[in-house]
């Protein structure tokens, strides 16, 4: 992610070089070595319906995640560290089929979407 770990806000866009933006990476905004402590807030896309695993691991200042109604597919650990996400479905509301586990995610809280 570069440069991304000095922000504080980041914005994923729902296309990028005219394709959709369908998954977020295993270990993209992961926190290596304390290195990613200043990110706060994330904007994930409704096109997005895959997060990796790691995908945002350690990122210990994230207070604003919100993961959208299209995610379908979420990897282990894909949350350990931070402390608050925030779905935008209820929690009777996950996909038939789901690819991921609750338990797994290692975030401190999840908040359902009522």
């Amino acid at each position: 992610i570069g440069n991304a770990i000095y922000m504080e806000s980041i914005v994923i866009p729902s296309t990028y070089n005219g394709k959709p933006v369908t998954t977020i990476l295993p270990g993209a905004f992961a926190s290596k070595d304390g290195d990613n402590v200043t990110l706060k807030s994330i904007v994930i896309p409704e096109s997005v319906v895959k997060i990796g695993n790691d995908a945002f691991s350690f990122c210990v200042a994230l207070t604003n995640l919100v993961i959208p109604s299209s995610v379908t597919e979420i990897g282990s650990y894909a949350f350990v560290g931070v402390s608050l996400v925030t779905f935008e479905r209820s929690e009777n509301d996950i996909p038939e089929g789901q690819r991921w586990d609750i338990g797994s995610l290692g975030c401190a809280e999840i908040i359902w979407k009522k």
